[in-house]
């Protein structure tokens, strides 16, 4: 680390000099990632760039608070009242460059409703009781409607495990072993596996939570069915949106699925048949595809979608090349350098909050990759002397009307369709022009 080097921190040649920092207004060495010489709640960090004096920040997970200068834990009640809870926002300094500081500000808890409470870090309701957004072993529960991440043996006593001391919901694996659910009993939860439950797969004897994947192949979701002779057990289907493959698992359209590098899984319908199949990529890296003669636009930009409104991908687990329209906030994140861009549900009015409006990024002039690729008027790329779009027995030339690109010297902007020159005994396809010419 740059702290190591002595011409720049003296105390990098004590014992242990890597973990320490020269604190300039006192001369001592503190540990870094301590409290130090800092104020209350807040920790040595080295500064930013060679040379640059440490200074003292909010740890992470936490941001100061304008009333007091203290730092608390984000999405928390913190220093706000009832009904509110403490969310991170982005000071612009004076020169215009983001303040590095974390500060925080008190925002209104959303009402959710009976059985669910609000959970800031994606501002979405969640019922309580359940896991939610909480990591393994808690549940979530409501402090006057804010949702939070707990567990004991008073208010979860029903879903609280004695053995490791978590809570888990009733019918998930929770601390059991595989094939096992975590059960409730008028004793207390059991881990246990009955045929009579409808978790129950016949083909390996165990029991599995319906919704997963549980023993199914990948993309599909372990559920109830009714068998002969009454009563329920699991049996393996395709999740929403996803369609069976030639290899047994299901893929979501519009990604890669089980398709080659380079190619995307497409679904297309004519008349009454479905139709899966992998074809080339329609766009180039960075942009996504909108179908609909929508063409391709750069992830981030405002593309095809109403004004305050970016480009996402509609999903990112599996990564999708499908775009959608969402608001975009752009935030500091401890991961880059670079601002980066999260996607926000609109309002019920599809607007953008006032606070989360789409920063005005300029789209690259559109062009597309390749020596002999052309840009067609659905915004895709395709190659020239192909058939491409074109009817039979034509294929695509270059669109000299429009001229050539500026982004690219010597290459054609745009295509257009031309019929394509006769095939003769002697030549068995048909050759570029440009390609004859260099034979010759």
């Amino acid at each position: 680390p740059l702290w190591s080097d002595p011409r720049q921190n003296p105390c990098a040649q004590e014992p242990g000099g890597w973990e320490l920092i020269f604190w300039p207004e006192d001369g001592k060495c503190y540990r870094l990632f301590r409290q130090g010489p800092c104020p209350q709640s807040m920790e040595l960090v080295p500064g930013h760039g060679p040379g640059a004096p440490p200074q003292c920040r909010c740890p992470p997970g936490t941001a100061q608070s304008p009333r007091d200068a203290i730092c608390y834990r984000l999405f928390e009640q913190g220093p706000c009242r009832n009904s509110e809870y403490f969310a991170p926002v982005l000071r612009e300094a004076k020169n215009g460059h983001a303040d590095t500081s974390r500060w925080g500000a008190c925002l209104k808890v959303e009402e959710c409703g009976a059985g669910k409470a609000w959970w800031g870090r994606d501002e979405q309701c969640y019922p309580t009781g359940t896991k939610g957004p909480c990591p393994q072993g808690l549940l979530l529960v409501s402090h006057h409607g804010l949702g939070l991440c707990h567990c004991d043996n008073n208010t979860l006593s029903a879903q609280y495990s004695a053995e490791t001391r978590t809570c888990h919901e009733h019918y998930t694996r929770g601390p059991c072993a595989k094939g096992q659910l975590f059960l409730p009993t008028s004793d207390g939860p059991i881990c246990a596996c009955t045929h009579e439950l409808p978790n129950y797969n016949p083909l390996d004897g165990r029991c599995y939570p319906l919704g997963t994947t549980g023993p199914c192949m990948p993309g599909h979701k372990f559920v109830a069915k009714n068998k002969t002779g009454g009563g329920e057990e699991g049996t393996c289907i395709c999740r929403e949106g996803y369609y069976l493959w030639e290899d047994g698992a299901c893929y979501p359209p519009f990604t890669r699925g089980p398709c080659p590098p380079g190619n995307i899984f497409q679904l297309s319908f004519n008349e009454d048949d479905r139709k899966l199949e992998c074809s080339p990529l329609p766009c180039p890296v960075g942009h996504l595809y909108f179908p609909g003669g929508k063409g391709c636009h750069k992830v981030g930009t405002q593309g095809p979608c109403p004004k305050g409104q970016g480009v996402i991908p509609s999903t990112e687990e599996p990564l999708s090349y499908l775009g959608v329209c969402a608001c975009l906030t752009y935030t500091n994140d401890n991961r880059s350098v670079f601002k980066v861009a999260r996607g926000v549900r609109p309002t019920e009015k599809g607007k953008c909050p006032e606070s989360r409006q789409l920063e005005e990024v300029e789209e690259e002039e559109k062009g597309c990759k390749g020596r002999w690729t052309v840009l067609w008027e659905d915004g895709t790329c395709q190659k020239l002397y192909t058939r491409g779009p074109c009817p039979v027995g034509q294929w695509i030339v270059p669109d000299r009307s429009r001229g050539r690109s500026r982004k690219a010297r010597g290459k054609w902007a745009s295509g257009k369709c031309e019929q394509r020159p006769a095939i003769t005994t002697r030549q068995t396809t048909a050759e570029p022009p440009f390609y004859r010419e260099r034979r010759i």
